[in-house]
């Protein structure tokens, strides 16, 4: 009877450890996968703002934010020397993109606009400054 119990013993924990261990891959793999698909770096070449301007108003417009909109949690932006403390609210994930969040109306006044991102994981960019011409 003992030597039962010991190889029932042995069973268990060949199955209990077997188990973790497949756990722990596929963690490490879910990481890996997860990681790689869902890059937080944004193209330093890429801008992230344009303008225009549209019946006498000077709009920004952020084609390139739109499209990484799923990475993004929050915008933050300022106009001229303002540190960026206005939130820029951009169009929800998995939604249709209305022609109003396409671009946003500024000041004709404005020279430049500085802004950074916060990523859904919590971290930031740097910020960065775009000129109007």
């Amino acid at each position: 009877m003992h030597k039962i119990n010991r190889k029932i013993n042995k069973l268990t924990n060949y199955w209990i450890y077997s188990g973790l261990l497949i756990l722990i891959i596929m963690m490490v793999l879910f990481y890996f996968v997860h990681s790689n698909t869902q890059s937080n770096s944004f193209d330093e070449e890429q801008s992230w703002i344009s303008y225009k301007f549209i019946n006498n108003n000077l709009v920004m417009e952020f084609p390139y934010l739109i499209k990484k909109r799923c990475l993004i949690k929050e915008v933050r932006y300022g106009i001229n020397n303002a540190k960026p403390n206005n939130i820029l609210v951009m169009p929800m994930c998995e939604s249709e993109i209305k022609e109003i969040e396409k671009y946003r109306t500024i000041p004709p006044s404005t020279s430049k606009v500085s802004l950074y991102l916060i990523m859904i994981d919590g971290t930031k960019t740097k910020a960065r400054e775009f000129y109007v011409n």
